[in-house]
């Protein structure tokens, strides 16, 4: 992972919504710092240490081939 190191994290109303939309997800995040990502065997999963820097509020939130797009 090169440059910045910064992610959004964003949780779900339901865990059992498999396609969430944006309805689904809550309008408070976190911006977080990733501090260590290890890809697992074959990097069909990935394990993420990551260190909360601070809460932010989505104001505008689409989501775009199943990517979030803050805007």
């Amino acid at each position: 992972m090169r440059g910045d190191k910064r992610v959004l994290l964003i949780t779900q109303r339901k865990l059992d919504v498999s396609e969430p939309t944006v309805e689904d997800l809550y309008e408070i995040g976190t911006v977080a710092n990733v501090m260590k990502l290890t890809a697992g065997p074959h990097a069909m999963t990935w394990q993420i240490l990551v260190e909360g820097v601070m809460r932010t509020h989505l104001d505008v939130l689409s989501i775009l081939g199943g990517l979030a797009i803050i805007v």
